[in-house]
C-alpha cells in the first residue's frame, strides 16, 4: 500500500442505520452491501476512507472497525459540536484513540 498515491477517496457519509439514511439520504445501504463493497474496494486498489464522527450517528466509524481496518487509510475529522478550545481537544482526542 502506497499511502503517497492515493487515487481515490471512499467518503462514508451516507452510511449508517435505517434511521439515519431515511432522514438524511431518503434511504440506506445495508451494513452486508457496505462490506461487500469495501472488500471489492480493497480488491481494486481503493483503500482510503473519509471519516467523520457524525456520520451515521457514529455508525460509520464503528462498520469500519467491524469491517476490519488492516492495509486500509482512515481520513478522520471532528464536527466542532461546541466551539470551546477544551471541547475541540476533547473530540480530537476522542478521533485520534479511535
Amino acid at each position: 500500500m502506497n499511502k503517497n498515491n492515493i487515487s481515490a477517496v471512499i467518503g462514508t457519509n451516507s452510511w449508517g442505520g435505517k434511521l439515519y439514511g431515511k432522514i438524511i439520504r431518503g434511504n440506506y445501504v445495508p451494513e452486508n452491501v457496505i462490506k461487500d463493497a469495501m472488500k471489492e474496494a480493497k480488491d481494486c486498489g481503493l483503500v482510503t476512507y473519509d471519516l467523520a464522527r457524525d456520520y451515521g450517528f457514529d455508525k460509520a466509524q464503528n462498520m469500519i472497525g467491524e469491517f476490519g481496518t488492516k492495509d486500509i487509510i482512515i481520513s478522520a475529522k471532528y464536527t466542532p459540536f461546541k466551539h470551546y478550545k477544551k471541547r475541540v481537544c476533547q473530540e480530537i482526542s476522542y478521533e485520534r484513540s479511535r
